[in-house]
């Protein structure tokens, strides 16, 4: 076990689309990295990890089977093999007692997945060839949305049966689904597509709440690039979303917004918070569910936390040149830090325990002496 231990400086910027009200105050961010050797398996690729409800369970989806981890001994308490090989993504329902993952035509569900003699196929929902790329649970009740093409369609996670779906229209609305989020009271959902185009959906309705386009830019090297968002994800009290792109992450505090429709220009940053550092694609967000700090993972082969009311980054986590941070996931209590690279790259799962006041303002790592 490695320990480092940080001083956290506070300041605060002040200025329009920053932290309105601020105590200054000192405190220590402690980072424990647990080697990954004891939780991963030298056969497969890794790509993918997720909490369950409690945070007892750590589940690591690799090209070929799922693996059940205790997140306290790290030791795996059950393993099995979906119907279908190559799953990308594997996400528990909201009571814990049923996950789902998918490939991209593909999308099954089990029961009792922490039970190595219970563990059970209960449902299997051939998808085709309509590019299955997002799957997200509704935080309470038996649903499940998944990302079609350009479609979302809501399940019934017992039957398969289709509840409702949202269309797809003109472009760039029909633009391949790549994430989904529901806020944590299961009314609106976030959506991002392969174009850079989000949305924010009243659930009900279907009405669009809030819609954002991004505009394509001119790379240093003279091309035109689609700017993308892969993945999105809530603030912890529902009054933000922060998003990633090729370039970096934007947030938008729903508080600031004059307009259900920005249209979001490169190199403006109004209405829009954005945390740069990444240094190639950014793949996942995650926002700590009990302050405002966000995890994000990247190609650029590392894994950084944010303080999002500040802009700055409290932590970077170097994986390595050249491998991808596909996933980032924290505890549902927002201590720990589980982060998995993409199928492909060499096998890694981690977890790092992040212990600090969620009621601090955090800023500037300054490393100190490793304590003993």
């Amino acid at each position: 076990m490695k320990s480092m231990m940080f001083r956290i400086l506070t300041k605060f910027k002040e200025g329009p689309n920053k932290v309105r009200s601020h105590i200054t105050v000192a405190c220590v961010l402690i980072v424990l990295i647990l080697g990954s050797s004891t939780i991963t398996s030298q056969e497969d690729d890794t790509g993918y990890v997720s909490w369950n409800p409690d945070g007892t369970r750590i589940a690591i989806m690799t090209d070929t089977r799922l693996d059940i981890i205790n997140s306290t001994t790290l030791e795996i308490v059950s393993s099995f093999f979906p119907i279908k090989s190559y799953s990308t993504e594997a996400n528990w329902n909201f009571d814990g007692t049923l996950i789902g993952f998918r490939n991209d035509s593909y999308f099954e569900i089990w029961e009792n997945p922490d039970n190595p003699t219970l563990a059970t196929n209960i449902l299997n929902i051939e998808i085709g060839k309509a590019n299955l790329r997002a799957s997200s649970w509704k935080p309470s009740g038996d649903m499940i949305a998944l990302g079609l093409g350009g479609n979302i369609e809501f399940r019934n996670a017992s039957t398969g049966s289709l509840l409702s779906s949202y269309e797809a229209s003109a472009s760039p609305e029909d633009a391949l689904v790549l994430d989904i989020s529901w806020n944590s009271d299961g009314d609106e959902l976030a959506i991002t597509r392969e174009t850079g185009y989000v949305e924010v959906r009243d659930f009900s309705s279907s009405d669009k709440l809030l819609v954002i386009h991004q505009q394509t830019y001119i790379d240093a090297e003279g091309f035109l690039i689609n700017p993308s968002a892969y993945s999105v994800d809530w603030s912890h009290n529902n009054e933000a979303i922060a998003y990633a792109t090729r370039q970096d992450i934007q947030v938008v505090f729903f508080s600031d917004i004059l307009s259900n429709t920005l249209l979001i220009d490169p190199d403006s940053d109004l209405f829009i918070h954005r945390l740069v550092g990444h240094t190639d694609d950014v793949l996942t967000v995650d926002w700590n569910p009990a302050a405002n700090l966000l995890a994000s993972g990247s190609k650029d082969g590392t894994v950084r936390i944010w303080d999002v009311d500040t802009g700055e980054q409290l932590s970077i986590e170097k994986v390595g040149d050249g491998i991808d941070v596909r996933s980032v996931a924290w505890s549902p209590d927002g201590t720990r830090l589980a982060y998995a690279t993409l199928p492909g790259s060499p096998n890694l799962v981690e977890i790092v325990d992040v212990d600090v006041s969620a009621e601090s303002k955090l800023l500037d790592l300054v490393p100190m002496p490793d304590t003993k």
